[in-house]
């Protein structure tokens, strides 16, 4: 059993056993390992602590992302790109008709 602290220390039977480093590092710093796995890269400095960042044990960190919402967005504007798609198309053949009716003339 281990218990993690505010701090970031990993603590068994109230002996510190390793620490948790979070680091806000440079995007050009990283390189993807696999998935959603990143890496530093071996000439990146060493990255800088995160600010503003809290560890707790015991909590599930829940999505940024509401599915219901996103995928309502999604639709909208999905619909708004067949009305496009339509409007353009309805374009095209009236061009396609003004152009052949004056080629008879």
């Amino acid at each position: 059993r281990f218990v993690v602290d505010s701090n970031g220390r990993i603590l068994v039977e109230g002996r510190e056993v390793d620490r948790l480093r979070i680091v806000d590092p440079d995007a050009a710093s990283l390189v993807r390992e696999g998935g959603t796995l990143f890496g530093l890269k071996a000439s990146a400095p060493e990255p800088p602590a995160a600010k503003g960042a809290e560890i707790r044990q015991g909590f599930l960190e829940a999505s940024n992302v509401d599915a219901v919402t996103t995928m309502t967005q999604f639709m909208v504007s999905l619909r708004a790109a067949e009305a496009y798609q339509k409007a353009i198309q309805a374009l095209d053949q009236s061009l396609n008709q003004a152009a052949s009716e004056l080629s008879r003339i």
